[in-house]
């Protein structure tokens, strides 16, 4: 009777301490208003991963995603894109106005302060390459005028 114990403590032992592979779900959620015609899309930049976001019928979408490598994503609609660098096991809440993308939009979770500066890069470039002058004017300017910029 004593060996049984001791087998049945020397098995639960071995159990406990084998090492399980703990998945990270990345969860990315929102709502986008005014958008029941858009598909969205949450892809990586190298295209070798897409997901499509199904909207619900408040323009709400959830979507918990096995992602297995850190990267650069951008989640888009068919009109509008939003840069992200995603960690697996990020939390990503997503909302804006299909009508009034630029005004409305607002990212928090766990990416928030990286997708905000993605998208105050995104916001500069555009001003400058589509200022007077074009994408050039950006190679000509002097190098205290373009840190200014």
């Amino acid at each position: 009777m004593g060996k049984a114990i001791v087998g049945v403590m020397v098995c639960m032992l071995l159990i406990a301490c084998s090492e399980k592979e703990v998945v990270k779900y990345t969860v990315v959620s929102g709502t986008i208003t005014h958008g029941a015609s858009l598909n969205p899309v949450l892809r990586k930049m190298d295209q070798s991963f897409s997901v499509p976001m199904h909207l619900g019928a408040a323009g709400s979408f959830r979507d918990s995603l096995q992602m297995e490598t850190s990267g650069y994503y951008y989640f888009e609609d068919g009109k509008n894109y939003i840069p992200l660098y995603v960690n697996p096991g990020d939390r990503i809440q997503l909302s804006y106005d299909a009508a009034d993308f630029k005004n409305s939009l607002k990212i928090s979770g766990d990416v928030a302060a990286y997708a905000n500066y993605l998208e105050a890069k995104k916001a500069r470039e555009k001003a400058l390459f589509d200022s007077e002058g074009g994408r050039w004017k950006a190679y000509q300017l002097e190098e205290a005028d373009f840190l200014a910029f």
